[in-house]
């Protein structure tokens, strides 16, 4: 099962805010999953922006007040929407007075990015395990310039990917096509004295849409067995030379059984 988080977007509207004027139209819509919380920044960036306050409203809904930081920028957390398209509108405030409307669109995607398998694999305490994570983009459009990060409860490696701090791997993967996919070499290590149970991996992707930049929280489990893994004993040194000796001293002794049978057989005809 999926279980992706909170969706983290940001959205930089226009310089300008005129009293009264019409609203201003964000021409690039906000791509989301459909029914998971979304929270993130929006941003005027107006020099007259500072600490102005914004009513925000989804679908006509109001559902957020909040006053602008020194850069202008509101802290945003809108409910779980239904798949489809959906209207964020802001109403900016100077002193009491509206100052400028702001509208944009999201689309909501039922299902945008899936992560598999579910759970990543089953694991033993103290072994170490190479396993594939894939990445799937259900959405109908081009995912460009994708991270990953990567939190696990133990140690944790991926191909091509980098150590940010403990337990924390990171790395690009590039573009993600509409309905392509990435799959992700990683190699888990599980302490021998690790809790049993279900884990969660949480896994932090990052990507650009029509020059936005959005950022989405998945999930995916590890299952740690409640046994403990036994690291096969390497051959003795004599074992070792008996092994790579065995099959040509029974090559040998085929040959010579061989020769035996024939050189009987022959005698019992005469022949010898």
């Amino acid at each position: 099962m999926r279980l992706p988080a909170v969706v983290i977007f940001t959205l930089i509207m226009l310089p300008v805010l005129q009293p009264l004027a019409a609203p201003i139209k964000i021409d690039v819509p906000i791509y989301v999953p459909a029914e998971l919380p979304v929270s993130g920044i929006v941003c005027l960036t107006s020099p007259i922006a500072r600490n102005l306050t914004a009513k925000l409203y989804v679908d006509g809904s109001f559902f957020q007040e909040g006053v602008a930081d020194e850069m202008g920028c509101y802290k945003v957390m809108i409910k779980p929407l239904t798949p489809g398209a959906h209207k964020l509108h802001a109403e900016i405030f100077k002193d009491g007075d509206k100052v400028a409307e702001v509208e944009a669109n999201v689309i909501a995607i039922k299902g945008m990015i899936v992560v598999k398998p579910q759970p990543l694999t089953e694991i033993m305490r103290g072994e170490t395990k190479n396993v594939t994570l894939t990445l799937e983009n259900r959405a109908p459009l081009n995912l460009s310039n994708v991270a990953i990060e990567i939190e696990a409860p133990f140690p944790i490696f991926g191909e091509r990917m980098m150590r940010v701090r403990n337990f924390v791997i990171y790395g690009k993967i590039g573009d993600l096509p509409m309905n392509g996919s990435k799959d992700l070499k990683l190699t888990l290590a599980v302490p021998v004295d690790f809790r049993p149970g279900s884990h969660d991996l949480k896994i932090n992707m990052t990507y650009e849409v029509a020059s936005s930049r959005y950022s989405i929280l998945l999930k995916d489990s590890v299952v740690v067995l409640n046994e403990t893994y036994v690291k096969p004993t390497p051959p003795s040194v004599i074992e070792d030379v008996l092994r790579q000796a065995a099959i040509p001293i029974i090559a040998i002794i085929v040959i010579i059984v061989a020769a035996i049978l024939l050189y009987t057989w022959m005698k019992g005809r005469g022949k010898a």
